[in-house]
């Protein structure tokens, strides 16, 4: 079979394809080959003792690359919202000083403050959020060993057992972290893996290469206990 270097004209836009004649010849290292940039990495740990004194096995962590500039560009993104912020509520308290004294504020600047201050809100509530995932970029990552995953996020970490996880959600939208990935357990809930986190315009892009790694194990453990994988 020979595998074009470019597609159709009537498909879109030229773009070259990896070249798969030689060290590329099976699937998943052509899935591999047109993942978006190394931005993660997978790096595996010694076995550890478990709670009950038996080993868990080999732990496999999956971090960020570029935890450094991704913490970056998001506290920059947060001061600029807070100094946006800033703005309107100065502005609201110099209209309140302007307010003779003994007088009280006219009904227009009543409405004007009360604007300007939800604006500095909203304001706000933005720079908490990039802040929050400013902190998610350092902290996050995915920890997998024999007996369940391990999520770290912002402010903390979940560990779910293997037997609880249903499936991955490689589109699940929260109102932090935007687009992200989601293990779904079979109990009906759902817990965010902020290292996923991505921008809401690649919404439409398919899943990373170690989601599909992931959603794979899961269904060999499903398989295994004789139970069946969420499929989103």
């Amino acid at each position: 079979m020979t595998i074009p270097r470019r597609l159709d004209p009537d498909t879109g836009p030229p773009r070259a394809l990896p070249d798969f004649r030689r060290s590329a010849g099976t699937i998943e290292r052509m899935l591999r080959a047109l993942d978006h940039g190394p931005e993660l990495s997978t790096q595996e740990r010694p076995a550890v003792p478990g709670a009950s004194g038996t080993g868990r096995g080999p732990v496999r962590v999956t971090t960020s690359r570029i935890v450094v500039r991704s913490a970056l560009l998001r506290t920059a993104i947060a001061a600029l919202w807070l100094w946006a912020a800033l703005v309107p509520g100065v502005l609201g308290l110099l209209l309140l000083m302007r307010v003779p004294a003994g007088h009280a504020p006219d009904v227009a600047v009543v409405v004007v403050v009360a604007g300007l201050g939800l604006g500095a809100l909203v304001l706000l509530l933005a720079a908490l959020r990039w802040g929050v995932l400013a902190l998610a970029a350092v902290r996050s990552r995915l920890e997998r060993d024999a007996e369940a995953v391990t999520v770290f996020g912002a402010f903390g970490s979940r560990r779910v057992p293997w037997r609880d996880i249903a499936g991955v959600d490689s589109r699940a939208v929260h109102p932090v972290h935007g687009v992200s990935a989601a293990l779904v357990l079979r109990g009906g809930g759902r817990v965010v893996m902020p290292l996923f986190d991505r921008p809401v315009w690649t919404y439409a892009q398919p899943s990373r290469r170690e989601i599909r790694e992931l959603r794979a194990e899961i269904v060999r453990r499903a398989g295994k206990d004789g139970g069946r994988a969420w499929k989103p």
